[in-house]
């Protein structure tokens, strides 16, 4: 798309999914985990490694987009497009893939991580295996120290893209439900056993709500 189009289409799509959004019937009990995960001992909220398939990306970035999540977006146009309507919905965009930008990308995680802010990952993005953890995201979780939390989105009723990620968009008035999971303990841990765990523990969670892996 020519760069008219892909503005034209980030401001349409926004409106649109502000809207599908709001008539979403949010069951957000289990964001208490989230919160909880970053809350330090002495009271003040710290930076956390938040996890989230790509095919769960547009209700996740409903729910996250808004407490400023710095989310890890590839450089393609279709990152172009996601950027900027997460932008909207007030998160702040890390360009950058395992192909492309993804050293400065891990910097700029790793500095906003360690500033309290939420680092949103799909580390299974952009392009696949679906549902596959690459390093990137154990790299940030243990450089920085803080928690690593998965977060995993069932809708009742949704359309279901055919795409390698099986994209979801939950249908108008769908209860969409969110469940995380309990923080992945990652210090010390080889590459290989974290990312087995950080799998395992989006599966699990995913399984609690009905999602069909």
């Amino acid at each position: 798309m020519k760069p008219w189009q892909v503005t034209a289409a980030a401001h349409v799509g926004t409106w649109i999914i502000r809207l599908l959004a709001w008539t979403w019937r949010r069951d957000r009990q289990a964001r208490a985990g989230f919160d909880a995960a970053r809350r330090r001992a002495d009271g003040t909220v710290g930076g956390i490694v938040l996890v989230l398939w790509h095919g769960e990306l547009l209700p996740a970035l409903v729910e996250h987009a808004p407490d400023g999540a710095h989310a890890i977006i590839s450089r393609s146009q279709d990152g172009e497009l996601i950027a900027r309507i997460a932008a909207a919905f007030g998160s702040r965009p890390i360009r950058g893939s395992s192909s492309k930008g993804g050293a400065e990308a891990l910097v700029r995680a790793v500095q906003s991580a360690r500033a309290g802010e939420v680092v949103a990952v799909t580390p299974d993005g952009p392009r696949g295996p679906r549902h596959s953890v690459a390093p990137g995201v154990v790299k940030v979780a243990q450089k920085t120290g803080v928690p690593l939390i998965g977060v995993r989105v069932h809708a009742d009723r949704a359309w279901v893209f055919r795409s390698w990620d099986r994209f979801v968009v939950p249908k108008p008035f769908a209860r969409v439900t969110y469940a995380y999971t309990p923080v992945v303990p990652l210090a010390e841990v080889e590459t290989e056993a974290a990312l087995t765990r950080i799998a395992d523990a989006m599966r699990e969670a995913g399984v609690a709500i009905g999602c069909e892996d």
